[in-house]
């Protein structure tokens, strides 16, 4: 049987475990579109989540959701900061554009102030391994291109 998909991943400078990576970003800022891209770019080398305790802490506060759901959360986050092999993306994205992107797709436009304060607030207090990248001006192809070349993928 033959696999009519074929992987070509860009070298890095060194080998890079798989890693478990975690995308987080107010809506619209481009997680499902990273995760696809950085999916295709590493061979789904990575398991590659779409939001995690940082972002679900922070609609926690955001939406008054149980307390008790946000120490889960918390408890969650604290255990993965000790695992060597997770790492926090957060994608950050200018206003306008985010509001251009809800457009586009018919999202609700939310308080993007309000909603990167919250998730600002919780990103830098958090204890996991993290990095930012902007998708404001480069496409997802890009980004997850660059996180290889790098070798933080």
């Amino acid at each position: 049987m033959t696999n009519s998909t074929t992987c070509v991943v860009a070298p890095t400078p060194e080998f890079v475990k798989p890693k478990i990576i975690i995308l987080e970003g107010v809506d619209r800022s481009g997680k499902s579109t990273l995760q696809h891209a950085i999916n295709k770019a590493t061979c789904y080398k990575h398991i590659v989540v779409d939001r995690g305790p940082i972002g679900f802490k922070t609609y926690c506060d955001l939406f008054s959701r149980d307390p008790q759901l946000w120490d889960n959360y918390d408890d969650l986050e604290k255990h993965l900061a000790k695992m060597e092999d997770v790492l926090v993306i957060y994608l950050d994205c200018d206003t306008k554009v985010l509001i251009d992107r809800c457009i586009r797709t018919g999202h609700e436009i939310l308080d993007y102030t309000l909603h990167k304060h919250f998730y600002k607030f919780y990103f830098d207090k958090s204890p996991m391994k993290k990095i930012i990248v902007d998708t404001t001006y480069k496409t997802p192809e890009e980004i997850a291109n660059d996180l290889v070349k790098e070798g933080v993928l």
